[in-house]
């Protein structure tokens, strides 16, 4: 049901930008309709972000629920909820969809409403398919520079299934503790303003703020997130750019307001930095290859002072990625991409309830096709 709702969905919004479009040429003005389907094949090694002890007792599962139901049944409780997949790795069919209309309300500055739309299916664990979405109106001014209002939203998302304490039951209870699946919503308002500083610099401020809510459970890690960011590009040749990108978010968890000291608080703040390069490789290759590259540094602190808060209290973490991509423009209008992302963290903390130190590859086969009226 979901899936048709998503297709309906999608059909009705392209409709609609054809609608717009043949509005505005009723009244002068002239429109531009552009956009992309693509799908994109991939396959990961660790979908849910295990570390090197939760892939461990994963892949011997079996062996340690034994072992559990041999010392105590509250043990193999505890082990039996800790996951609700069956494989750590899994095939990711991804379907895209984009569009977007320009039209020109003021002389050479133009106006243009785009949208995007992005759903991912797992083969073995449908339990993490998700759909996004996203709006963007952007207002060119001055000729060089713009400016533009975006909204997007992750409807459902499964994270991973985290110990919860239920404190309707004695601690001595069977129930105390347990494994939950903690799922999120995620809405995000995307303010931005840029443009071409010189014929070769293009730079870009945005602030976003991101509104993300867990399901019952885990209420106190709603948070209120304000992301700030500075991106940057120079055309060093004519095949050749380099970005380069800095981002500071700060979330606010519900949990930190609570007194309580048995409630977590997930509130932290990071530092993110980007850089990377777009190379035209026709010239060396003769093919029409275009190669892209990638390299990520986030470092994440958390601002707990619970003492209890054994999972986040002096946390600190520290994200590696790495990203490449070539891509091969069959024709004018359909491009074939091979691409790899790796990543790693590193926490301080031996012991965490969420993603902690771990690692994962992915690698992906796609095509998309450009359409322009």
């Amino acid at each position: 049901m979901k899936n048709k709702f998503a297709v309906a969905f999608s059909f009705i919004i392209v409709l609609s930008f054809f609608g717009v479009a043949q509005e505005e040429d009723s009244l002068g003005v002239e429109s531009r309709i552009s956009g992309a389907l693509g799908v994109t094949q991939y396959y990961n090694d660790n979908i849910l972000d295990y570390s090197a002890k939760d892939l461990s007792k994963f892949n011997n599962f079996e062996t340690e629920y034994r072992a559990a139901l041999d010392t105590s049944a509250r043990n193999a409780r505890l082990l039996k909820q800790k996951f609700s997949i069956d494989k750590q790795d899994d095939a990711i069919t991804a379907l895209r969809i984009r569009g977007g209309i320009s039209t020109e309300f003021i002389t050479n500055n133009p106006t243009t409403f785009r949208f995007r739309m992005a759903r991912s299916l797992y083969a073995h664990s449908p339990i993490k398919n998700y759909t996004s979405f996203g709006f963007e109106a952007r207002q060119r001014f001055l000729k060089k520079y713009y400016f533009s209002f975006g909204y997007s939203q992750l409807p459902e998302y499964y994270l991973r299934n985290l110990q919860y304490k239920d404190y309707s039951y004695p601690k001595s209870s069977i129930n105390y503790v347990k494994n939950v699946q903690a799922s999120l919503k995620k809405n995000s308002l995307e303010f931005e303003i840029g443009g071409n500083l010189t014929s070769k610099l293009f730079s870009s401020l945005q602030f976003d703020i991101e509104q993300t809510s867990y399901n019952r459970e885990f209420e106190e890690r709603n948070s209120t997130t304000n992301v700030f960011a500075l991106d940057g590009s120079y055309k060093l040749t004519r095949a050749m750019k380099l970005n380069l990108d800095y981002t500071y978010s700060n979330a606010k968890a519900d949990g930190s307001d609570n007194p309580d000291t048995n409630i977590a608080d997930v509130t932290n703040y990071s530092h993110r930095f980007n850089a990377g390069a777009e190379v035209e490789l026709k010239r060396a290759t003769k093919l029409p290859l275009q190669w892209k590259f990638v390299v990520v540094y986030e470092s994440q602190s958390y601002t707990s002072e619970k003492p209890t808060d054994k999972f986040h209290l002096g946390r600190k973490d520290n994200f590696y990625k790495i990203f490449t991509e070539i891509e091969y423009t069959v024709l004018k209008n359909i491009n074939l991409s091979l691409n790899y992302f790796w990543e790693e963290n590193t926490t301080n903390l031996e012991e965490t309830s969420d993603a902690g130190s771990y690692q994962s590859h992915q690698v992906g086969l796609g095509v998309e096709y450009l359409f322009r009226f």
